[in-house]
Formats: C-alpha cells, sequence, structure tokens
C-alpha cells in the first residue's frame, strides 16, 4: 500500500543528460567558453620594487606611502610574567630622502648614513 493511498505509477520519466562537447582526441583540449573579458588574463599586481633602508637590530622599517616609517622593537614584561612587543613610531624617512642618502653614500657608508639618521631620531 502506498503513502496516503496514491494510485501507483507506472512510467518512468527518461533521464536527461546535459551534452558535453568533448574532444575527438584526448591530445586536442576541450574549448573553453568565452568570458566576460574576453579570454584576457587579469594582470598581476606590481610588486615593491623599491628596495628598504638597512635595517639594524631592534628597529624595524615599514612601507608607509612613498617612504618608510622607523620603529623601534621594545619587549616589555607584562604583569603576569610574560613578554610583550611594543613597537614605538621614531620617524619617517622618505622617498626623495632615501635616494639622497644613496646617491651620496655609497655601501658601508650609506649603512653608516642611516644609523646616524636613526641615531638622531632615536630619543630615549
Amino acid at each position: 500500500m502506498q503513502a496516503r493511498d496514491a494510485p501507483k505509477i507506472t512510467t518512468q520519466m527518461p533521464v536527461i543528460s546535459p551534452v558535453i562537447s568533448a574532444p575527438v582526441s584526448r591530445l586536442i583540449p576541450a574549448t573553453k567558453p568565452a568570458t566576460a573579458t574576453g579570454g584576457r588574463k587579469t594582470p598581476k599586481p606590481k610588486g615593491k620594487e623599491t628596495k628598504k633602508p638597512h635595517q639594524p637590530s631592534g628597529y624595524e622599517w615599514r612601507r608607509e606611502g612613498a617612504g618608510w616609517d622607523l620603529r623601534k622593537v621594545v619587549w616589555i614584561e607584562s604583569a603576569t610574567g610574560g613578554k610583550q612587543r611594543k613597537r614605538p613610531y621614531l620617524g619617517h624617512l622618505s622617498k626623495t630622502a632615501f635616494g639622497e642618502l644613496k646617491r651620496q653614500n655609497k655601501g658601508a657608508s650609506l649603512e653608516r648614513a642611516i644609523a646616524e639618521w636613526i641615531a638622531a631620531h632615536d630619543k630615549p
């Protein structure tokens, strides 16, 4: 007996499968449907090609606008016995100022010039 005494259906509905265009050979790739961009690939984002200034230990440079922010890495003991990292802001080195430092100083003297710039901006 069927649920709710419905009449028994004896005919079956045919199963319709979607038509998929398969390549004639496995060596020939199947055609892909057209995209909204006409098949053009989206360009990848541009990388940051400019080099950061020399980073002495205890400091870090962070990209900000057209230059870098200098931050000092400080570890502070918390009341629970753990350590917490703080990074206070020390100054901003603009792209043009860094280019001028690079133009005036080459190699190891550039590292010394950046160290002097950091010492001038790091006030205890």
